[in-house]
């Protein structure tokens, strides 16, 4: 399977605001995305979380770790399991606006712009 973009969320105990986070994700107006959240060993709610957007929208992928390893070995495990062209990073305590996706697309598909 390919997509053009991967979105790629390393997560630590931060269900606080992975709620908000993943909504923003679920809500791009750009669709050829998926979205692999890497939980890091949480010991919160953040797995229900992300299981729950899982069940709802088979864009989302779920990538545990047993134990906590860093932020770094977190995102490279997302990197392993990536099938977009263009890959982004989230954390999963930020947001993104709903054409976040569509822009960066978009810009990165359009010839340059050459002024003189």
């Amino acid at each position: 399977m390919t997509v053009s973009v991967s979105i790629i969320i390393a997560n630590y105990n931060n269900s606080k605001y992975l709620d908000d986070c993943l909504k923003s994700v679920s809500m791009q107006s750009f669709a050829d995305w998926e979205a692999i959240v890497v939980d890091d060993g949480s010991s919160d709610s953040s797995v229900d979380i992300i299981n729950n957007f899982c069940s709802q929208d088979s864009r989302f992928y779920l990538i545990q770790h047993k134990r906590n390893r860093g932020l770094s070995v977190a995102r490279n495990t997302g990197l392993k399991a990536a099938h977009g062209k263009y890959v982004i990073f989230l954390d999963s305590d930020d947001c993104i606006n709903p054409n976040a996706l569509a822009k960066l697309y978009d810009n990165s598909t359009s010839p340059p712009i050459f002024r003189l």
